[in-house]
Formats: structure tokens, sequence, C-alpha cells
């Protein structure tokens, strides 16, 4: 039996929580009330009963009288000791009924005989924080084999292990090759900006350096989906002029989710107001109000431009500090080859438009606001921006998924071409491989070069050279081509030998089998056929190990290579 793999992300609004067997890609999910999504709440009613999950979201969500707490994961950053020993002890609470869940649906996963549980955490945060989330988790009754993992490292590795062929393709992803990769991280309290390095190992391990975070943990930081929440709370309500406690942030952030954030994204205006807001105005018989009710992106943008510009400080701050740190690359947006983002407040089409250049609100982002950011590579190919279809499940999924072996297609890393040349005569450039090629690739081509000669006791000299890059700009190897970091001897060296007194039309003629390997070597072998005023004069087979002259007529000599 194998080893079940249980990821934890203990997010600020949402948990989610995945298992898998180890090496293997099927994941399973461990739900509340059906969702696989499971809302970080903890609701205390008034007869002092404690409800979790999805229980307290409806409980807040039906007004009932009591206590919601939420985002406390953050009171674990707190400088107060009285609120950060309060938020311990509702995480360690909170925990122990995922735990709960996790022993009721336990039996959904195949047969194991051990477990290791992984629980993820912010690269920002210390190892005190880090430590505490990883003994909170045994403590609620995971068992002793419990480690954590960071946010960015979990991320990365799902959504890059998902794209590896594509990515190889565009050659931005490959081993030994470093890629630089921003990861913007959208939770409900925080948005963490992660500059970072990323490598890719054969098996498709996932491997990071010089991760940084901003911004830190002791920096005041309130960009987060529920700064969203209120504002939406505040349009709402003062547009239909009812007390906040009728639409309230938590009420917002529901409305937000289904309707507003899906709608506007698709560039779709918002014709549905708030349900709840629609049975108030109901029952205070004020009905007329909704007529004609829309809101569209223009509307949203102007009631959350503070939102956007706080990102956007926070996106240009982590560059400078990251260019300021020691130790670090000096890496700056213009450099970014991919741009991560994940969390359950990632979905905004607003942080595209960040990213792109083409702003929000009219002017961030575009220039108008200091100097704008230049994210050329991501510009040039929107794909570079990866962003699932379940962001805010990406890091839970990423570290079920960490172990797991993805096969690493070995792929041209140039275009090559192979150029003949009959005593200094060139003949025709002829295409060999084409950048991105999956290798091993082998193919058939035809070498022909022509060179007019008086031979007197003389040589030939046959060289076959290699070219590489692209079309408009080969570059000349004239003894190696590079692949994949991989150096390899390429050059053909043939002596041909001939005794002739006349000058005559030589034409040689190679019919050639090329081949390379996965480990980018280079292989090639056929026949040679040297032609004298268009008449054949002599056939040999040769091969790259060749490296002695060949008799084509008369006496047979030597000449060294």
């Amino acid at each position: 039996m194998s080893k079940l793999i249980v990821g934890i992300d203990f997010g600020t609004s949402t948990t989610v929580v995945r298992g898998c067997i180890e090496g293997d890609d099927n994941l399973y999910p461990i739900k509340h009330n059906d969702s696989s999504v499971i809302p970080t709440l903890i609701y205390i009613t008034e007869d002092g009963r404690k409800l979790f999950g999805k229980d307290a979201e409806s409980y807040i969500a039906n007004s009932y009288k009591g206590k919601a707490v939420s985002n406390f994961k953050m009171g674990l950053a707190s400088a107060d000791m009285s609120k950060k020993e309060e938020a311990k002890g509702y995480i360690k609470e909170y925990l122990r009924f995922i735990h709960d869940l996790f022993v009721a649906q336990k039996h959904q996963f195949p047969a194991y005989r051990e477990m290791k549980v992984r629980v993820s955490y912010p690269a920002k945060w210390t190892s005190d924080m880090a430590e505490f989330m990883i003994n909170a988790v045994k403590e609620a009754g995971f068992g002793p084999n419990v480690d954590g993992m960071t946010e960015p490292e979990a991320a990365s590795c799902y959504s890059l292990k998902k794209r590896m062929d594509e990515l190889q393709r565009k050659g931005i992803l490959r081993p030994n090759k470093k890629a630089n990769v921003m990861m913007l991280d959208m939770g409900a309290g925080t948005s963490d900006i992660s500059i970072f390095q990323v490598s890719v190992g054969k098996q498709g391990d996932i491997f990071l350096d010089g991760v940084l975070s901003y911004p830190s943990v002791s920096e005041a930081n309130s960009c987060g989906g529920r700064e969203i929440d209120a504002m939406l709370s505040a349009y709402i309500c003062k547009r239909f002029n009812i007390p906040e406690k009728h639409f309230t942030p938590a009420m917002a952030k529901m409305w937000k989710e289904n309707i507003v954030s899906p709608s506007l994204t698709n560039n779709a205006p918002v014709t549905q107001a708030p349900s709840n807001v629609e049975m108030i105005l109901s029952v205070l018989g004020n009905d007329d109000k909704l007529n004609g009710f829309v809101f569209s992106r223009t509307q949203f943008e102007a009631e959350t431009t503070a939102h956007w510009e706080n990102l956007y400080r926070i996106i240009c701050d982590a560059f400078n500090q990251y260019r300021n740190a020691p130790a670090t690359p000096n890496i700056g947006p213009e450099d970014i080859d991919l741009v991560l983002i994940t969390g359950g407040h990632a979905k905004w089409y607003c942080v595209d438009e960040l990213i792109l250049g083409r702003g929000v609100n009219g002017y961030i982002g575009t220039g108008k606001v200091g100097k704008a950011l230049n994210f050329a590579k991501i510009k040039q190919d929107p794909s570079r921006i990866i962003r699932e279809a379940l962001p805010h499940e990406t890091v839970a999924d990423g570290m079920c998924l960490r172990d797991t072996a993805v096969k690493i297609e070995a792929l041209s890393s140039n275009n090559v071409w192979g150029q003949l040349f009959l005593n200094d005569a060139p003949g025709n450039m002829v295409a060999l491989f084409n950048a991105g090629e999956k290798l091993p690739a082998s193919k058939t081509v035809q070498f022909s070069a022509t060179t007019r000669k008086r031979m007197i006791d003389e040589y030939f000299d046959l060289r076959l050279e290699l070219f590489y890059g692209d079309n408009e700009n080969k570059v000349k190897e004239s003894s190696r081509i590079v692949f994949d970091g991989r150096e390899i001897v390429s050059d053909i060296f043939l002596a041909l030998i001939g005794i002739g007194f006349i000058k005559s039309n030589y034409k040689m003629v190679l019919n050639t089998t090329v081949s390379l390997d996965e480990n980018g070597v280079m292989d090639f072998h056929g026949e040679a056929v040297l032609y004298e005023d268009e008449k054949e004069k002599q056939r040999f087979q040769f091969s790259k190990g060749d490296s002695k002259s060949i008799g084509l007529y008369g006496d047979q000599k030597e000449k060294d290579i």
C-alpha cells in the first residue's frame, strides 16, 4: 500500500483540503456541506455553541444573533500578544474541525499504509509562525508526520507542472534554465507579492531560488478581498439609502463572488441587485428603487479605485525592495517570464489590466500615476499570466502534487541548419531541426556543393558546418552546437584524394541521415557521391566517426584530420 499526501491550505477567508496517493495526480477533496472550499469562519451563537465553515456562513447570511469570528489567521502576525493568543486558540479549534471532516471522509481515499500532511503558509511568515501552524496541525489529530510548505512553492508546483509541455515548447521552462516569476496571492485580508526564480528538474521537480515576499509581516497591508467587500457594501447602502446592517461587507462578499466578479470579468454589466437588498426594499415598499439598476465596469472601477491604487503601489514597492535586497538577482518587471495569480480574490479582470498596461479607471498602471511598470514579456504574450479556474485551490493541489514526477520531454533549443563546403565552395543551406522540436528526432536530408578545380595529386576538403538561431541571424558554430546547455562535436572532416591534370567541375552529394538524441548529441551517417563533369566517379559510406581520407581513384593516400 502507498502513502497518502494531505495538503491543507489554511486561508484567511477560505480553507481547502486535498489528498492524493503519493506519485499519483488524482486529487480528492475534503468537503463541508458539499463544498470543497470551506469558509474559514467560526460563529459563536447566543448560547455559546461554536459553528464552523459553511454552518457559520449560513448563520451569518441569515443574520442570526451571535458573534462571527473571521480573518483570525491574520491575528497570528499581530504585535498585540493578547490578540495573537486569541488567534492561536481560534486556529487550533478550526483545525480540529478540519480534522473531524477528514476522519469522516477518509474512506474515499485509496488504501494507504501511512500519511504525510503538509500545511501552507505565506513565504513572508517568520519561522515561529510557520512552526506554530505545523504543530497546530499535529495537535488537531493529524499525527506527527507534518511539515510546512510556502504558498509560492505550492502554487508553482501545481501550475507549472500542469503546463510543463507548453512552457517547454515556448522555451520558458527547461532543465538548468531559470525563469523569473512574480506571484500575486490575492487573499481576503492581504495581497502578497512574491518574486523568485524557478527551475525544473528532469522529473518535473520545481526549485525556487531567491524567494522574497512583500509586504513583510510587520508592514500594514489591508489590500485584500474584504476591502472590496467594504467598498461594495458602502456603495449599495448609499445607493439604496439603507442601513449597513441590511447589507454588511459579509453579505457584499457573497454578491461579489456570485454575481459581480463573474459578470464584470465577461464585460457584462451587473443588472441583479443583491437578493437581501431586494427583499428589504420590498418590505419597505421601495421596489421602484430597483428599476434600471445597472452596475458597470466603469462604476466598479470608480468605487474601488483606492484598492487598485494600493495593489499597484505594493507591486511597485516589491520590485524596488527586491532589487535592493542582498543576494537577489537584479530583476524588474521587464524581466518577468511568468505571472502566477492565486487566491480567492484573484479572479478580478482588473489584475490583468494592470499587468498588461491597460490600466484601471483610466490611469492606474498606465503611467499617469508614477512610472508605469512594463511587463514587456507578459504584454507580448498574455498567456504568460497563469491563473487557474479555481485559483483559491491551487496551493492545496500543489502541496499534494509536490512529489509527483512529470516527464520532461527533451526539446531542441535552437533552429539548426547545415551547409556543405567542398574546397570552401558553399552549397545550399539545409534546415535540420526546429526550436522546440521533440527529441529524439531523426531525418534524412541531402547536402551538395560544387567546385571547379585543377587536380594535381591534391585532396578535396569536405566539411559540414552547422548554424543555429533564427533564420535572419544565424550563428555559425565551427566545432559545436548547443542543445539544452550540452555541447556536441558537430563537424564532419572527410578528405578525398584524386589525381588529375585538367580543370573539372566536381560535385559532392551527401544523402545523410541526421539524428539528435534526448541529451542533445547529434549523429549522422549516409552515402556520399562524387561527380566529375556530371559523371559519377565514386560512392562511399560515411559517418560522424570518419577521420581519414578516402581514395576515390588512383592510389589511396592517407591524410591526418
